[in-house]
């Protein structure tokens, strides 16, 4: 299971898993990587009384509003969408857009086979163009997944010792279709 597989994985690195703390997938994360020796930090709400968080939660990151809790979430440094619900898709628009307009914001990864013809047709049926697709990241599995974010860490990492500065800034990316193709021209699973 791909969402077990990337709790293991992002664990190995010595990395911290955060995820809204409950059941279904972000319990099968947090298990695997709490089994893998990993970090996990849980997202719950205090006025969602009927849903208990995960026993494999290292720390809880109380909200009282769910803009806290996506504001918790949109302070990470990667953002991996596995397929979840609704839940998943609401917040990965929320980082999305975020790397429209911020000039530092998470890293969107959607990981899974689902993906790319899904982000397709928000591209072929919304106004959402090959500029908006080159922000984002689609991956096939989670070792991809992985080495697409030590990548960036050491890039930024690179960038933030040259300047002297910690942090970096968003730019589009560049092995996405360039705008002016069809929008079924291009292969989302690049990257």
């Amino acid at each position: 299971m791909p969402a077990e597989q990337l709790g293991a994985a992002i664990a190995a690195q010595g990395w911290t898993v955060m995820t809204g703390g409950y059941g279904g997938l972000m319990a099968v994360t947090s298990r695997a990587a709490a089994q893998a020796g990993g970090r996990v930090i849980g997202l719950p709400m205090r006025n969602w009384s009927a849903l208990t968080p995960n026993p494999w939660n290292d720390e809880l990151r109380w909200s009282d509003t769910y803009p806290e809790r996506v504001a918790h979430l949109l302070a990470a440094d990667a953002i991996v969408a596995v397929d979840g619900g609704i839940g998943t898709l609401s917040e990965a628009a929320i980082a999305w857009s975020m790397l429209q307009t911020e000039p530092i914001a998470a890293e969107l990864i959607f990981l899974g086979a689902g993906w790319p013809e899904l982000l397709r047709s928000f591209a072929d049926h919304l106004v959402i163009d090959d500029r908006d697709l080159a922000y984002v990241t689609v991956c096939a599995d989670p070792q991809e997944v992985i080495a697409h974010i030590a990548t960036k860490r050491a890039a930024a990492a690179a960038r933030g010792r040259a300047a002297g500065l910690r942090g970096s800034s968003r730019a589009p990316r560049s092995d996405w279709p360039k705008p002016g193709r069809s929008r079924t021209g291009g292969n989302p699973a690049a990257g």
